[in-house]
């Protein structure tokens, strides 16, 4: 893991009123005068480049941040060194949920690719939340889909098939990127193989020929990072 750098904090900016993934993340649903206030919170920060560290484990635990553009990913690494993968974070995905109630940082988050994150402070949102019941619902769907996606991750870990595994992960993947840019055509993913096989537990030469065979049957298109989803009928179908 790269030794973390102090990102450069960029001047406050009244970003969220105009941010095109803000129906995904806090902003979603607000007044635009309470969309305003939530503003007033938020400090961005970037750029972080491809391997640079947002937050460590076991650092203090005070804000959230929420994805401006590009992408993280979290990990935790257990008591023998092993790194484990716990999720990828797109543009308007929440980071640090898992910390709410935590004075310390349980994971690492690391940029993908060049990044911009968007820092709130627990204490200011939280009083802003009391005053801002569409707020706090807000809050509550964002909680909800990150559960939601961690139990959809537990049932494809659960399941010994690696074409299940791998195809769960490109599914899920392609179907954020398509809601953020409104396209279903080919997407560059921001995670390698490598990441795929840390999160889903196998190896990178195992997901290599997985990619091969789902290549074969006509499932997927790939080359490199970039990847197409060409069947989702039957992509959905062989998850099940």
């Amino acid at each position: 893991m790269r030794r973390p750098r102090d990102v450069r904090l960029v001047p406050r900016e009244p970003m969220c009123a105009n941010c095109y993934v803000r129906w995904l993340c806090l902003p979603g649903g607000l007044a635009t005068a309470d969309v305003e206030r939530l503003a007033s919170l938020v400090r961005r920060y970037g750029p972080l480049k491809r391997g640079e560290t947002l937050h460590q484990a076991g650092t203090p635990s005070s804000s959230l941040y929420a994805v401006q553009s590009g992408a993280l990913k979290t990990l935790r690494v257990a008591a023998d060194g092993r790194e484990q993968i716990t999720g990828f974070h797109l543009a308007g995905d929440l980071i640090g949920l898992d910390a709410i109630d935590n004075p310390v940082r349980p994971s690492f988050a690391i940029a993908l690719e060049n990044t911009w994150t968007c820092e709130i402070p627990h204490g200011a949102l939280e009083t802003l939340s009391k005053e801002v019941p569409q707020l706090q619902r807000a809050l509550m769907r964002l909680v909800s889909r990150e559960l939601v996606a961690a139990q959809t991750s537990l049932m494809t870990m659960g399941t010994p098939n690696a074409e299940q595994r791998v195809l769960a992960v490109l599914i899920d993947i392609c179907t954020r990127l398509h809601a953020r840019f409104g396209s279903s055509g080919a997407f560059r993913l921001p995670i390698t193989r490598t990441d795929i096989a840390n999160y889903v537990g196998l190896t990178s030469e195992t997901v290599s020929r997985v990619f091969v065979r789902l290549q074969d049957r006509g499932i997927i298109a790939a080359s490199g990072r970039t990847v197409q989803i060409l069947d989702p009928t039957l992509a959905q179908g062989h998850c099940r």
